[in-house]
């Protein structure tokens, strides 16, 4: 097992201190942990890559950013909504819901940003773990859906 670099509260300072960037920056090699930055630029999730397949843009701007709005995508659950909303489930209203997608990806490409330190190491999940227990509950709102989607972001 590879020694880790960092230890759970240097990830967390380095999370909290970070420069929230585009989510189509987010390194396409490398593993680690992140944070999801709300449209108001907020840190509002901390999670990382345990899935060894996983890089940080995959997960972050691939899943996030343009998944399901019914599962822990955050960015696309939590701006499901007013314009932006669909029902992908709902055949009748599939062309409809086809653009509400479309807006809600580009808003979310304009207004959401991410933060993130490379830590490719096995223990990954664990520093994950850590790194929750200490965070401050304003970094990790989003953590297992605990908020309602926003109202239509202005």
């Amino acid at each position: 097992m590879q020694q880790s670099r960092f230890t759970p509260e240097t990830l967390l300072e380095n999370l909290l201190a970070a420069e929230p960037r585009p989510t189509s920056e987010a390194p396409r090699d490398s593993r680690g942990l992140y944070g999801l930055v709300d449209h108001e630029g907020r840190l509002r999730y901390i999670g990382s890559t345990s899935s060894a397949n996983e890089t940080l843009y995959k997960r972050i701007h691939q899943r996030h950013r343009t998944g399901s709005e019914n599962t822990s995508h955050y960015f696309s659950y939590l701006y499901n909504s007013g314009r932006m909303w669909r029902d992908r489930a709902d055949a009748a209203n599939k062309a409809g819901g086809d653009i509400a997608k479309r807006l809600r990806n580009a808003f979310i490409e304009d207004h959401g940003k991410a933060v993130w330190v490379v830590q490719d190491d096995e223990g990954i999940f664990a520093l994950e773990a850590a790194v929750l227990k200490n965070a401050p509950a304003r970094a990790t709102a989003w953590n297992y859906q605990g908020t309602e989607p926003y109202e239509e972001p202005v």
